[in-house]
């Protein structure tokens, strides 16, 4: 054992095993390729209005308390906010899942703080079609009526008035703004915070189904109209865009994900810049009512057709993959311990001076380090080294 104090231990190799844990989910989502999906049995009659996306779920909503929620788009489970209304809208903000309804009855609210367990709360009466969070609240628009409500936290609302006669169907939020359109003057109304609320002059004065934000504009679509799509900057001034033709209906949604707008209604449609768009056909041409993104996917719902639920992209499942490198040799000095007249059991023990020889825990090389990446990518790094130090104290006779 003495030999083996004055003796630099070469570790001759060293083999680094990386098992990288990659859940991949990735898709091709272009808004023209659409596979019609499956609802949870008790919905499959269901009128759907509305579907949203947050953070690894899609919620969608309808009537007489229809609800049911997916973590890829494709398989749904039945959910209850235990309120029979015809729930319109629906958006995520805040912590939290806010729903508004039309009635029938008095509950015209609901929340869920994650899509599954929801609370009815008391607010305003009016046909809620449509509700958006931003500017750290959440304001929904009133059909028929001329109101709109705004709420902090989704549970205390209040009423505000718009503009008289004023028929708004869809709320957008974004550079600071809310606007809301609608389909009787005035048809665009715009919001720093739901409260003041200005008129706008509409590219054409259609009826505007829709609206939505993304790549530094407002888009809106119309189900009637010579032009039926226009944009905006920031939501007071409006320029009409085109649809190639052939189109025989009006657009009910649009939405904006993976670079791309898409509007549907008894067709699809697809843009980059929300200005010149593309039509193509569907399966069949009942319309679609609301259509969002999330997860590199499109999802759209509808009211009618046999088939309710459709979704545009594909997912590669899960994989794992092991790869095996090799470290560079490293020559590593040992530490000897102080001589012991007892050896513990299951130590290692030389045949001289009776003493133990320990290596120093810093000597060798760490273990045990992770890595992730902004795409998901997980890699569990594990280093196994001293290969070379155990051949060489075998050599030596140590072990």
């Amino acid at each position: 054992m003495s030999n083996v104090k004055n003796r630099l231990v070469r570790l001759i190799g060293a083999v680094a095993v990386v098992l990288a844990i990659v859940p991949v989910m990735t898709a091709e989502a272009d808004g023209i390729n659409w596979t019609f999906g499956t609802p949870p049995s008790g919905l499959t009659g269901a009128f759907w209005s509305d579907i949203a996306y947050h953070d690894g779920l899609f919620v969608a909503v309808g009537a007489n308390d229809a609800v049911m929620t997916s973590p890829d788009g494709v398989t749904w489970t039945q959910r209850s906010t235990s309120v029979t209304t015809g729930w319109n809208g629906i958006t995520y903000g805040n912590g939290l899942w806010v729903a508004v309804a039309g009635g029938p009855g008095s509950t015209l609210v609901a929340t869920s703080p994650d899509g599954i367990n929801w609370t009815p709360r008391t607010s305003p009466m009016g046909t809620w079609y449509d509700v958006a969070y931003g500017g750290g609240r959440f304001v929904a628009v009133s059909g028929m009526s001329g109101k709109a409500m705004w709420s902090t936290d989704g549970i205390t609302w209040t009423e505000q008035n718009t503009t008289p006669g004023s028929d708004l169907l869809s709320i957008a939020y974004g550079n600071g703004t809310f606007v809301a359109v609608g389909q009787s003057n005035p048809r665009v109304m715009t919001s720093p915070d739901g409260v003041t609320w200005t008129a706008r002059i509409p590219a054409q004065n259609n009826n505007w189904r829709a609206v939505t934000y993304g790549n530094g504009r407002f888009v809106a679509v119309a189900d009637s109209g010579t032009s039926r799509v226009m944009t905006s900057a920031d939501g007071n001034t409006w320029t009409a865009g085109t649809i190639s033709t052939g189109i025989t209906d009006g657009w009910n949604t649009v939405t904006y994900g993976g670079g791309k707008f898409v509007a549907l209604s008894g067709q699809a449609a697809t843009s980059t810049d929300g200005t010149t768009w593309t039509s193509h056909s569907l399966a069949d041409t009942d319309q679609w009512k609301s259509v969002v993104h999330g997860d590199g996917i499109f999802v759209g719902v509808r009211d009618l057709g046999n088939s309710r639920l459709m979704s545009s992209g594909t997912w590669t499942a899960p994989t794992t993959t092991v790869a095996v490198t090799t470290v560079a040799p490293t020559t590593v000095a040992p530490t000897t311990a102080a001589p012991t007249t007892s050896v513990a059991p299951g130590s290692a023990t030389g045949s001289g001076s009776g003493s133990t020889t320990t290596m120093a825990p810093s000597a060798l090389p760490e273990t045990g380090s992770s890595s992730s990446n902004s795409t998901g990518t997980t890699a569990l790094v594990f280093l196994t080294a001293g290969l070379g130090l155990v051949i060489s104290l075998r050599r030596s006779g140590t072990i």
